[in-house]
């Protein structure tokens, strides 16, 4: 994680980096799972190509789910009670890592 990602998530999250480990992604994105004071955090940033509209669209479907009780990651607002920060051309977002392991599609559809 470069250090100008860093500055953005000290300036607008209340939670404190202890550990990053980078996580694979397929394309442009990236994602980061870090140590946090609060526990285990993960860190996305979409692709470039995406707008305002669709990333908060997507991130407030993860927020709906989770108020009705289903299992999905907890969104974590920053500061200024936004889903999601813009960073370059890009966004970011934070939710609550949840503990598994990654399925196959041969364990699902077996």
């Amino acid at each position: 994680m470069d250090e100008e990602l860093r500055v953005l998530l000290k300036n607008n999250y209340q939670f404190s980096l202890l550990e990053e480990e980078k996580l694979n992604t397929k394309g442009s994105r990236q994602a980061y799972a870090i140590n946090t004071n609060i526990g285990k955090v993960v860190i996305k940033i979409t692709h470039g190509d995406r707008s305002i509209e669709q990333v908060q669209k997507e991130v407030e479907l993860l927020s709906n789910i989770e108020k009705r009780n289903l299992l999905c990651p907890s969104i974590i607002h920053a500061n200024d009670n936004s889903l999601c920060i813009p960073y370059e051309d890009k966004f970011v977002y934070a939710y609550r890592y949840i503990e598994g392991n990654n399925p196959k599609p041969s364990d699902i559809f077996s």
